[in-house]
């Protein structure tokens, strides 16, 4: 399952810094179209938390203004965590979004994390995978 880990990592960069490069942009106003816009065949779920864990923009219709408990408050470390949504397991991270360098020009803060984006990526294929090869090593121990 590593390659998943790697996985999931790699999309929440890519996220992370579509979401910078709109800042960026001067499209402060538009982080729920970007958003709205990353949904795919494995990500399930994409939020922008403030760091007090107010949902600023989500996935999810509805969301947004509500408050949520984060699993790694301070978003300092990237850690991944397996969880359950609807009865079958889920990838969740959250990673920070820094306030530095380029962000300063607007976000004058006195802050290092201005938010926290929180990330849910279905296992569904790892789960399958696994799955797979445990009935492939069945079958080897069976046949010999």
């Amino acid at each position: 399952m590593e390659g998943d880990r790697e996985k999931v990592f790699l999309i929440a960069e890519i996220i992370k810094g579509g979401l910078a490069a709109v800042m960026l942009e001067g499209k402060g106003s538009e982080p729920q179209a970007f958003i709205n816009s990353l949904l795919a065949e494995d990500i399930e779920t994409v939020r922008l938390f403030a760091p007090d864990g107010t949902v600023l923009s989500s996935s999810l219709a509805g969301e947004t203004g509500q408050q949520m408990s984060l699993e790694n408050a301070s978003a300092v470390r990237q850690e991944l965590y397996v969880r359950e949504k609807s009865g079958r397991p889920v990838y969740y991270m959250e990673l920070p979004l820094l306030n530095d360098g380029a962000c300063r020009k607007c976000h004058m803060l006195d802050t290092d994390v201005l938010g926290i984006i929180g990330l849910e990526l279905s296992m569904q294929k790892a789960v399958e995978r696994k799955g797979e090869l445990l009935k492939r090593g069945g079958f080897y121990l069976a046949s010999t």
